[in-house]
């Protein structure tokens, strides 16, 4: 009798953990596609950005910056860094403090800097 023994192949596991994930990255989004369609669960995309701490043209202008970068984007994916870096670049913004207001709001908090004379 011959010996049966079977040829390993290593990359039989990476195969198989490949699949599964693409069958959980699949119902997840099937899920997540069927429940904003059907069942009315809202998506988190800014859909408004509320500015404080400032008034007149330097509100306008902050809206202006903010509206352009963030309006329709994901609400926890969209590039904060780059926000704040726009606005900061202004002379007279000393801060600023970006909180998400899920399920569709960004809220901006300017700390303007005090004029010396």
């Amino acid at each position: 009798m011959l010996p049966r023994t079977r040829v390993r192949r290593p990359w039989m596991p990476w195969v198989r953990v490949g699949l599964v994930a693409v069958f959980v990255l699949g119902a997840g989004y099937a899920a997540l596609e069927f429940s904003q369609r059907y069942l009315g669960l809202q998506k988190l995309v800014i859909e408004q950005v509320n500015v404080s701490g400032c008034r007149n043209e330097r509100l306008a202008e902050i809206q202006r910056i903010a509206d352009g970068l963030c309006k329709g984007k994901p609400l926890f994916w969209f590039d904060a860094e780059e926000l704040r870096q726009r606005i900061e670049e202004r002379r007279w913004v000393k801060g600023l403090l970006i909180r998400r207001d899920p399920p569709d709001r960004l809220s901006l908090v300017i700390e303007e800097r005090k004029p010396i004379l």
